[in-house]
């Protein structure tokens, strides 16, 4: 305590969001410590072994997976933690199918889909002619023998 009476910081942050996929990740920690005096300085702890001594930074990760996020602030020889955050960083489903011929001109089409962390939430096929689904498996009717483009798009539970 100093003759100008004692600090005591309260430190804390919040997130722009706690779960984010990995493509294109983006976390922006806004520091909400209440009344710190000038001279205040922060220290985080992005949980990925990379730091900032910024007040308010952005951090992107590198990799799908839990992280904890903690910050500190320092004034007057002393140091105070804020309650940190866990941070989820969602990984990108890896689409991809089996298709077998069922009769005809009809082939049935399996999503033998992945992802790392998570369920998938939606499947969405295009057949090529006009025709979709939205079921893990699906079976469907060519008009004709020609050669098409089928697609699947997957997306996790995360929104990936």
């Amino acid at each position: 305590s100093s003759g100008g009476g004692s600090v005591s910081l309260s430190p804390s942050f919040t997130s722009s969001s706690t779960t984010q996929c990995v493509t294109g990740n983006s976390f922006t920690f806004t520091n909400t410590t209440p009344s710190a005096p000038i001279g205040t300085t922060y220290s985080w702890n992005f949980g990925d072994g990379t730091t900032s001594i910024l007040a308010s930074p952005t951090h992107s990760y590198a990799s799908a997976g839990y992280y904890y996020v903690s910050m500190t602030a320092s004034y007057g020889g002393n140091t105070y933690s804020a309650a940190g955050q866990s941070i989820y960083v969602a990984a990108i489903p890896v689409a991809n199918f089996t298709s077998s011929f069922a009769s005809s001109l009809t082939y049935g089409f399996n999503s033998s889909t992945t992802v790392g962390t998570g369920s998938i939430a939606s499947y969405a096929w295009n057949f090529g002619d006009g025709g979709t689904a939205t079921t893990s498996y699906a079976q469907h009717t060519f008009a004709s023998a020609a050669t098409y483009n089928v697609k699947l798009v997957v997306t996790s539970d995360a929104g990936c």
